[in-house]
């Protein structure tokens, strides 16, 4: 079983120094999970290594293990310090905070209660067993998410006709609130529905496959399978795209 070691890269500028730092972590936690018969011990200098990725907070270890799985993840995650982030393209996969804090309304006259402003904490896994409960599915079970209750107007008489999920790819509560004034109509529909203020995306990496498919199941990247755009399947390379659904696991 591959281990997951996650990193923290302090700065662009050090990344070749932190390299070695995590082959080395990496090491020892295969070491860790190939002998588990005798108690290993790890140098201080092994523990000052676990220690540094274990500084990370909670949040960004727990949405990036809840993004991973040992069959099909990858070896080494990197979170890079915030502003100093790597790879190619705008950063906009990762477990920071700035990401994962999306806008979560709902709306529909008749079934969706109109009160407003709900601040409970939720995650994109719990709108697929919210769908199931205005639909009335009864044999419907997530495994991550539980239904938003305070969305749906008790004692639906029967269910909607059309129950349309829309993603605002790229669209988070970080980019509403640097441009105020550019979503009046979003902002009008507030008091007619239900808006999660404390909306996060709950797993990591953020990408379109994996976020996807766990708004259409319940189940974060751990659980259905589909843990990036690149993913081991089998012990070969490939992506999500290729056989589609026939990946959920």
């Amino acid at each position: 079983m591959r281990p997951l070691v996650v990193f923290p890269m302090a700065t662009m500028t050090s990344r070749r120094r932190l390299i070695a730092p995590a082959l080395a972590l990496a090491i020892v936690a295969t070491a860790l999970l190939e002998r588990p018969s005798a108690p290993a011990r790890a140098s201080s200098s092994d523990q000052d290594l676990v220690k540094t990725a274990c500084s990370l907070p909670h949040e960004y270890l727990l949405r990036t293990w809840r993004g991973w799985r040992p069959d099909r993840g990858a070896q080494l995650s990197f979170i890079p310090k915030e502003p100093n982030f790597v790879g190619s393209g705008l950063p906009h996969v990762g477990p920071w905070d700035y990401i994962q804090h999306v806008p979560m309304l709902w709306y529909g006259p008749g079934f969706i209660r109109a009160q407003g402003e709900v601040n409970r904490p939720v995650t994109v896994a719990g709108i697929a067993p919210t769908v199931a409960d205005i639909l009335r599915f009864d044999g419907f079970t997530a495994p991550d998410g539980q239904p938003m209750d305070e969305a749906i107007v008790p004692g639906l008489a029967k269910e909607p006709k059309l129950v349309v999920t829309m993603v605002w790819d790229a669209g988070g509560m970080n980019v509403l609130e640097r441009h105020p004034n550019s979503w009046p109509y979003l902002r009008s529909l507030i008091p007619k529905g239900t808006f999660f203020t404390d909306t996060t995306v709950g797993s990591s990496p953020t990408s379109t496959a994996q976020i996807h498919a766990t708004i259409g199941s319940g189940a974060f990247p751990n659980h259905h399978g589909l843990v990036g755009h690149h993913l081991e399947v089998g012990g070969k390379l490939t992506t999500p795209w290729n056989n589609g659904p026939s990946f959920f696991v």
